[in-house]
């Protein structure tokens, strides 16, 4: 096996380097590695992948979505953030604009390789996915208005890490779990764990990966003033996640 290229990484998580650019979007290509981007006026999402990057003439290639909505209004804009994952790594950059064509037949956007990308590698950082077969909710406790009393909406988490999660929005409560919405004492109910109180903002939303048999809309929430106590009992949760994950894929030969 051969050794694989080191990623430079400035103080701020920044990686500016052309050639380290190339090798993440290579690697993304490797990895089969959901790219997404959030799409402006909407709750919808452009899930998309890299099909190949040109160095010689400076772009990369884009998967496309079948979802015409969407597209008029992505190739319509000046660049468009991504987002994605590599070696479990969340990594982030902006391109555009996006220009229709098409890759060994298939429709695809062309696009400038990126500048720069954002590369997260923090532990905190770090994103698991909580198995459905040992699943895990949080307690959102929504402050009354001008309709109805303060309540709490019981959500499951979707993924996980220590500086947030994501919860699956339930049917009825898009207009709870909005962007910028922020939620105090809430509760993680993390199975074999005592309840983790949590203050929670709402960052974005997104659809689940193809990966999933049916795509749901999640929020994707940041920690807010978390205390050391709660800190410590996530990371321990986020450690056994992890070590499940590793013996799954053991026993599955992966």
């Amino acid at each position: 096996m051969t050794d694989q290229p080191t990623i430079r990484v400035n103080s701020q998580f920044g990686v500016d380097d052309h050639q380290t650019i190339v090798v993440l979007l290579n690697r993304m290509i490797e990895q089969r590695a959901m790219l997404e981007a959030a799409v402006p006026g909407g709750n919808a999402a452009l899930l998309s992948a890299v099909l190949h990057v040109d160095e010689k003439h400076d772009q990369v290639f884009l998967d496309a979505t079948p979802h015409a909505d969407v597209e008029r209004v992505v190739i319509s804009q000046p660049s468009v953030a991504f987002s994605a994952r590599v070696d479990r790594v969340d990594v982030r950059f902006i391109t555009g604009p996006l220009e229709k064509t098409r890759f060994e037949g298939m429709p695809a956007y062309r696009a400038p390789i990126p500048d720069k990308m954002t590369y997260m590698q923090r532990r905190e950082f770090f994103r698991i996915e909580v198995p459905a077969r040992h699943p895990a909710y949080c307690q959102v406790m929504v402050p009354a208005g001008d309709d109805f009393p303060p309540r709490e909406l019981r959500t499951r988490i979707y993924d996980i890490s220590g500086g947030g999660v994501s919860l699956f929005i339930p049917p009825g409560t898009d207009d709870i779990l909005t962007g910028g919405a922020h939620f105090g004492a809430c509760k993680l109910l993390l199975p074999e764990h005592q309840p983790v109180l949590v203050g929670l903002r709402v960052r974005r939303k997104f659809r689940t990966s193809r990966r999933q048999a049916i795509s749901q809309i999640c929020a994707g929430c940041e920690f807010v003033d978390l205390r050391s106590t709660a800190q410590t009992t996530v990371q321990r949760y986020l450690m056994r996640l992890d070590r499940e994950r590793i013996q799954l894929d053991r026993e599955q030969g992966l």
